[in-house]
Formats: C-alpha cells, structure tokens, sequence
C-alpha cells in the first residue's frame, strides 16, 4: 500500500531449527516508511494499485491497520504529557 508520500511494506520471517527442514514463520509486521527528498522534506510516492487477488487482499489489510494504527495514536494522546 502507498499513501501519499509513505509506502507501507509487509514483512514475514521464517526460521528453523539446525536439524530441521522446514521453515516455519515465526512473526509478522508492516513497515511504514516515508519518502524523503536530499532535505529530509517528505515526497510524494506513485500509487499502487492492486491488480492481482493476493495485492488486493493485502492492501486491504494495509488499509485495516492504518485505521487501527489511528485509533492507538488517538488514545496515546492522553498519555503525551
């Protein structure tokens, strides 16, 4: 999902044990990152747009945590003093 100047990257992490084969994904996260120019001053990023099930499914849930991500900040505000 890209917003106006951030990109929002989803990230998986698989690991094993020595003695086993298989893989197993042990955590999960969104990574927001926000597109800068030389000054630091944020730019904007070119759309995304979803074409396959899988790009629309997740940019949904990208959508779901903004919101969710909204609500937090909201209630962190009391506690900022």
């Amino acid at each position: 999902m890209t917003g106006r100047t951030s990109i929002h990257i989803a990230v998986d992490v698989y690991s094993r044990a020595l003695i086993d084969d298989e893989f197993k994904k042990t955590s999960h996260c969104v990574i927001v990152f926000v597109s800068t120019d030389e000054d630091g001053i944020p730019t904007a990023v070119p759309k995304f747009k979803p074409e396959t099930t899988r790009e629309i499914d997740l940019y949904e849930y990208a959508s779901k945590l903004v919101e969710k991500r909204k609500a937090v900040e909201e209630e962190m505000i009391k506690f900022r003093e």
